[in-house]
């Protein structure tokens, strides 16, 4: 995972809306809103905003320099932090929603004691007005990258690892009543031997009254494995814990419900040279009894990077990462490939930047899409030296792309860790800017782009 630390001050809130259709070539700006500044706390990957379309309307969520958690919508701004205890710390901002309710995740470090570290969970059921009480999710001390995924009929369900014992493990934590009452927290991983092994990065799929938890596990032998847990009665119980894969250094997986098949994606090192990693996958159809290795994705990069797919509702997967060539260390391009048979194959790779290759870098891509072909990738680029978000488009489910990729921020300042969300065929896009190379001062606003 890429960690990024500027210094303070503001942060900058774009809000990206590209509307209408698109063809490669002509853009036009239709509007430049009013801006709306937001002061922000030091900024790394963990503080980074979040956003997602909810009603209608882009919610997102950001740290502002008295250490609150703030949410904004347009229609004003709120402290989402109240309450919780006092900290000397925050991260972890995750914003999730699932029909008429928004959910908060944050965790303050060191709120009740040094070091101690906790998951906060609040919730919106009247689109964003009030906020239910903070619930503090986890009774130990050492709660780290909590993740979260619902089932649309109120069932909530945290995972996290957790440091209590040493080495860490896998915890959970279930609500029934959208958020309102939880069941208690709940390990799920089996060490065999206190202090022996680890259990780190967390990821839920959720299906009906069926739930699915995948997580990396070093094992007393420190051999990575990559683990599975199942649940088919919301989990009330689960099934023993199952190796899915093992021998390899396995990072970042993620699991995801593709009409019907179950898939897991994730990078590693290639056994032949520890320098290199590729995106490899599983796939089942029977709700997870049997496992089947999904196709080539033809994605090999000489840095570890992040897999964040986004599925439309007629099975695509889209994918986009940040891929380094050999011998080219410190210069990554933005790649794009995609499915249209449900992970069984993959389109060749396709670079989304449109200057030289290899002369500078770009990270952090982001990937939404809607129901109409339309597909959006935004990522942080040193093209112009100081760091700006550019993006590239698409209206033909990937095929084809602009011919000259859009620059989002302003390009005299510093931009980093963007974000997107999609909605009603609106895409919406938050990020960090700052306006001098000191990064004390910032400007937030908020743009609308039509790309036609």
């Amino acid at each position: 995972m890429i960690f990024m630390r500027m210094k303070k001050l503001y942060i900058v809130f774009f809000l990206c809306l590209l509307i209408a259709g698109c063809h490669p070539g002509l853009i036009k700006e239709a509007e430049i809103e009013p801006s709306i500044a937001h002061p922000a706390i030091d900024v790394g990957l963990y503080e980074g905003p979040s956003i997602v379309v909810h009603q209608g309307k882009a919610v997102y969520t950001w740290y502002d320099p008295k250490r609150r958690l703030m949410v904004g919508s347009g229609e004003g701004v709120m402290e989402v932090s109240e309450g919780s205890p006092e900290p000397s710390l925050l991260s972890f901002n995750i914003l999730h929603f699932d029909g008429n309710s928004l959910y908060f995740l944050f965790r303050p470090k060191g709120a009740m004691g040094e070091g101690w570290k906790y998951t906060i969970f609040r919730a919106s059921h009247d689109g964003g007005k009030t906020l239910t009480e903070p619930v503090i999710l986890n009774k130990g001390f050492g709660a780290m990258e909590p993740t979260i995924a619902t089932s649309g009929k109120g069932d909530v369900y945290v995972a996290w690892y957790d440091e209590r014992n040493g080495p860490p493990d896998i915890y959970m934590n279930i609500s029934h009543d959208y958020g309102k009452t939880w069941v208690g927290e709940i390990c799920l991983n089996i060490r065999k031997e206190l202090y022996k092994g680890v259990s780190v990065s967390p990821n839920i799929l959720v299906h009906g009254n069926n739930a699915w938890v995948v997580w990396i596990d070093t094992g007393e032998k420190k051999a990575r494995k990559l683990m599975i847990r199942s649940s088919s009665d919301s989990g009330g119980s689960w099934n023993e814990p199952e190796v899915l894969r093992s021998e390899e250094n396995f990072y970042d997986p993620k699991i995801i419900m593709v009409n019907g098949r179950i898939i897991v994606l994730w990078n590693s090192n290639l056994p032949a040279d520890r320098l290199q990693y590729i995106a490899k996958g599983l796939y089942s159809d029977d709700l997870g009894k049997t496992w089947h290795p999904i196709g080539d994705l033809k994605l090999t990069s000489w840095m570890q990077f992040e897999i964040n797919p986004s599925v439309d509702s007629a099975g695509n997967i889209y994918m986009a990462i940040a891929k380094r060539d050999k011998f080219k260390i410190g210069i990554d391009n933005i790649y794009f490939t995609m499915s249209t048979d449900r992970a069984t194959t993959w389109t060749e790779p396709v670079r989304l930047q449109t200057n030289t290759p290899h002369h500078t870098f770009a990270i952090l891509p982001q990937i939404a899409s809607d129901d109409s072909g339309r597909v959006l990738v935004v990522w942080v680029d040193y093209r112009n030296i100081r760091g700006n978000i550019y993006g590239n488009f698409s209206k033909d489910f990937g095929k084809t792309w602009l011919k000259k990729e859009i620059l989002l921020s302003t390009m005299k300042n510093n931009a980093n860790l963007p974000r997107i969300a999609e909605g009603g065929g609106k895409f919406y896009s938050v990020w960090f800017e700052y306006d001098d190379d000191s990064m004390k001062k910032g400007v937030a606003r908020v743009r609308e782009v039509q790309v036609r």
